[in-house]
């Protein structure tokens, strides 16, 4: 998806590009330009949510979705 996106761009990364061919594609094979350790791709994704969740829980408590 990433490497997909860089092309449409215009705008490729090596190092992207490399790991692709290597297969590491990220969440659903554990491993991508991060290594998540072997976890499952269900407990990248709950992990994943539950961060964003507090981040949101954050920045409504310092009134982010103000107007300014």
């Amino acid at each position: 998806m990433l490497l997909d996106s860089m092309r449409n761009y215009g705008n490729v990364y090596s190092f992207v590009e490399e790991r692709v061919k290597q297969g590491r594609l990220g969440v659903k094979t554990s491993k991508g330009i991060y290594d998540y350790e072997g976890r499952s791709e269900l407990d990248i994704i709950k992990k994943r949510d539950m961060l964003f969740l507090q981040m949101m829980g954050f920045l409504k408590e310092i009134n982010a979705f103000e107007p300014v």
